[in-house]
């Protein structure tokens, strides 16, 4: 959501939203439940030179005395991660890892964030997976721990976890930084969980969607993504998985900005056509980030403002999930708001 390592800002409001905010309400699930009794497999972690290469499979001496073949991919950090039997209770620390499970059709045992209670995704059956406590940069290891977990996945945030889970579970990084790197984490998990056939078919139907809006789209639209706090001036441009998606159908003018925020001024010289909003709430805070803006007249010179081109979007999918269920959900919102006359209906 961006890559949230190079929008560090980004992170810790969202961490913020995390602690202090409700959850969305909930309705049916459209998921099915793993599997959650039997013995956990043994697991152990390898570190490599990090690597672009696809996930390799080698013989582990406990796979090998049990006559199966280890399930071996490469995460984020270039650590290989090896399972001797594929993962059946996964934790999630990170709303990817929710959008990923939810694709492969398969519960997690623990969350960490909100995405699980949309109804796309786990809806009313959210309430009964559990809820890691602590903060976004330290999980607490004791729930993890109780949980006896064969797979915990978290963003390539603070590294040094994996040890103190050593002796736990083994854990795989994500940070996505483009929706291809999304599709290639779908795929390492439905390795290491033994659902690669499920991986592929969601893959295939997220590449038919997004080739189908591709070849439509006349692309001769700006449009940005941007979110910021009702009380905070700073906006925050969003420049990476989900702003990759929309580089393939329209004109995403900014890369991630360095310092990960932007003035009104340096908003109205980019201009969009389209402007997609979230907002980062705080504790206390309540209402949108428009509400600052409403009144300004740097914000009302903008196009997207002129031509009631200015929309706000759900903060979970739109940034938290950064998988192809919130990819597709996205494209389906978005395509028919950039352009109307093309697409009055989002795609059957």
């Amino acid at each position: 959501m961006r890559a949230y390592a190079h929008l560090l800002t980004l992170v810790i409001v969202i961490v913020v939203i995390v602690a202090c905010g409700g959850s969305p309400a909930a309705t049916e699930p459209t998921t099915e439940s793993s599997q959650e009794n039997g013995t956990v497999p043994t697991a152990q972690v390898i570190a490599t030179e990090p690597t672009t290469a696809p996930p390799t499979t080698s013989e582990s001496p406990a796979a090998a005395a049990s006559g199966s073949s280890p399930l071996t991919v490469t995460d984020a950090s270039g650590f290989e991660v090896t399972l001797d039997s594929p993962a059946q209770r996964v934790v999630c620390l990170i709303d990817t890892c929710v959008d990923i499970l939810a694709e492969l059709g398969m519960e997690p045992v623990a969350i960490f964030d909100k995405l699980a209670f949309h109804p796309q995704f786990f809806g009313d059956q959210a309430a009964n997976i559990t809820q890691i406590s602590g903060g976004f940069a330290d999980p607490s290891i004791e729930d993890i721990a109780v949980l006896q977990p064969d797979l915990v996945v978290q963003l390539l945030f603070d590294p040094t976890i994996r040890e103190t889970l050593t002796n736990i579970a083994p854990i795989y990084f994500l940070d996505p930084k483009t929706y291809e790197e999304s599709v290639q984490d779908l795929r390492n998990i439905g390795t290491l969980t033994g659902r690669t056939s499920e991986a592929a078919q969601a893959e295939a139907y997220f590449d038919e969607r997004l080739e189908a809006y591709k070849s439509s789209a006349p692309k001769d639209k700006k449009v940005l993504f941007i979110g910021g706090s009702p009380t905070s001036p700073d906006i925050q441009v969003v420049g990476d998985a989900t702003a990759s998606l929309f580089r393939e159908v329209a004109i995403y003018p900014w890369e991630s900005p360095a310092d990960g925020a932007i003035s009104l001024e340096e908003l109205l010289a980019v201009d969009p056509d389209v402007l997609f909003v979230t907002t980062f709430a705080f504790g206390g805070e309540s209402g949108s980030v428009l509400d600052q803006f409403v009144n300004n007249p740097i914000w009302q010179q903008l196009t997207a403002v002129g031509n009631d081109q200015v929309y706000e979007v759900d903060l979970f999918v739109w940034i938290g999930g950064e998988g192809t269920r919130s990819f597709n959900l996205i494209l389906d919102e978005a395509m028919p708001k950039i352009y109307p006359e093309t697409f009055p209906e989002p795609l059957p």
